[in-house]
Order: C-alpha cells, then structure tokens, then sequence
C-alpha cells in the first residue's frame, strides 16, 4: 500500500499477511488506480456534472452546478461503465505491470498476433474516446457563464467538492411527455411544419427535458444519452441554419 497518513502498519500484528509500504511518491508510477483510471472516471463524471449545468443555464436556472445524491450516485455509476477494458490495460501498462497485450495460452502464432491487433485497435479506439470526453469538457466550459474558467486538470482534481438538488419534472410534464412525445396531437403534416419552426432554444428544452427522463443507472438509457448528448451538442454549436432532429437520425 502507500504511505498515506491513514495507513498505520507499524505497530500492526498479521499472521498471514505480509504488508509492504511502497516508497513515497511512487503511487502514480506503480498504482494503475493512480495511473489514470480515477482520471479516466473523472472525466466521464465531470462530463455528466457540466452537461447538465448547461441544461440548467438553458431554462434560465441560477445554481447551474446543483445535484442531488441519487443523481451523483447514478452518474458515477453511468462513468465506470464508460470506462473501457483498454483504458484499464493502458493504465496497466503505465506501472510497468504488463509489458503488452495479454495472449492466450497453447494458442499458435497467428492466434496470438491476432490477439495483439485487436488489442492494439481497442487501445487507440479508448485513446480516442476519452479525447473526445476531454474535448466535451473543453466545449461546456467556454458555453458556460464563467468568469475565470478553470483548466481540465483543476477541474478533475478541485480543492473541494459542492454538495448538490437536480431539479425535477413536474407530473403534468411527465404526462405531457409520454402521451404526445413528438408532439403529433394536431396531424403529421403540423407537427412537421412545426419542428421547422421551431427556435433552436425551444429545441434544446426539449431535449433537456428528455434528458432528465433517463435512468442512468439502466444500459439502454446511457446509450440513449450518448445520443441524445450528442444531439444536443450539434445543436448548441450549429449555424443560424436550421435543421430537422430527424436529421441527427439518418
């Protein structure tokens, strides 16, 4: 283990065990829960926490950074789940613990080779993925009123953490939602004529709203998000042009 305060082993009897201290500033270099994956985690986590603050600086809220404990909890375990099994083997690799990709045993050379490719295309697929959450996080700090931004690296790693209330749909929005979804009570053709009509604000409430609807703690519905995340991020950044939400569907 480390030599954080909190680990007292000195006066320690164990019949079993045999604990060995690691050498003071050590535990990036050969913990891989300190070589990235809590990065990785909190990356994925502050993605959540900025994207709803969006949400909240859209319907004209004041505490943007505000979430309850069931939202926090449900977020965090939406993060690890993002975490892919490549990212974790990287942060391996880091420590020196493993040299490359695992191979199968008693398999033959091609076997092996082919192991060490797919191994290789999961890595640079992970690389690419947590680029893309850090360039999400880039994008929601300079939408978000800020006076001073913070850099990515102070925001992964605050002094201290904000204890958070996500706001609620209302029963009547909820209904709203479920009975009319696409909002097609006066005939296809409005309801079409409507969505090219519609401001682009309007259209992030929606889906906002959508958002907020979702489960994260349920697979289908973070695969959802993803989408519907993405969807709402073209939208913030398109042109005065406006498009379709069929459009992001095609």
């Amino acid at each position: 283990m480390d030599n954080a305060p909190s680990h007292i082993v000195a006066d320690l009897e164990l019949t079993n065990i045999t604990v060995q201290v690691l050498p003071p500033n050590t535990t990036s270099k050969v913990q891989p829960i300190d070589a990235g994956i809590i990065a990785a985690f909190k990356r994925h986590y502050r993605r959540l926490h900025l994207q709803n603050a969006l949400d909240r600086d859209e319907r004209g809220e004041t505490n943007l950074y505000k979430v309850d404990q069931l939202t926090a909890m449900r977020w965090s375990l939406a993060s690890w789940s993002e975490i892919s099994s490549a990212t974790i083997a990287n942060c391996f690799r880091h420590t020196g613990l493993m040299d490359g990709p695992a191979l199968p045993t008693g398999g033959g050379e091609n076997e092996a080779g082919t192991v060490g490719q797919q191994a290789q295309q999961e890595a640079a697929a992970a690389a690419v993925e947590e680029q893309r959450v850090e360039q999400d996080l880039v994008s929601a700090l300079e939408r978000l009123p800020l006076r001073n931004p913070m850099s990515i690296a102070s925001l992964l790693n605050p002094s201290e953490e904000e204890e958070t209330a996500h706001a609620e749909l209302t029963d009547a929005e909820i209904i709203k939602l479920v009975k009319d979804p696409y909002g097609e009570e006066e005939g296809a053709a409005d309801a079409e004529e409507e969505v090219e009509k519609h401001p682009k604000a309007e259209k992030l409430a929606s889906l906002s709203l959508s958002i907020a609807l979702l489960d994260l703690s349920q697979k289908s519905h973070r695969v959802a998000h993803r989408t519907l995340r993405q969807v709402q991020a073209d939208l913030r950044s398109a042109s005065t042009t406006q498009a379709t939400l069929d459009s992001w569907l095609k």
